[in-house]
């Protein structure tokens, strides 16, 4: 299990952070994580996610011949 949490405390901003939840829940693919719940406690909304193991999307960019994306 992994968690992302957002500890904003804008109303709009834990809306959208949850429908995002919402949403992603929705999806089985099997290259989305996937989420299992979308919880608010106080001010504080957190999505409880698929832990995926293995290398970073950090570890994989900065690789000799990871792909970067273009900068605009």
């Amino acid at each position: 299990m992994a968690l992302k949490a957002v500890f904003r405390t804008e109303p709009e901003v834990r809306r959208r952070f949850a429908r995002e939840g919402a949403v992603l829940a929705r999806l089985s693919p099997p290259n989305v994580v996937k989420v299992y719940k979308v919880e608010t406690i106080g001010q504080t909304t957190v999505l409880v996610l698929e832990l995926v193991e293995g290398r970073t999307l950090q570890t994989d960019l900065t690789a000799p011949g990871g792909t970067r994306p273009e900068r605009r």
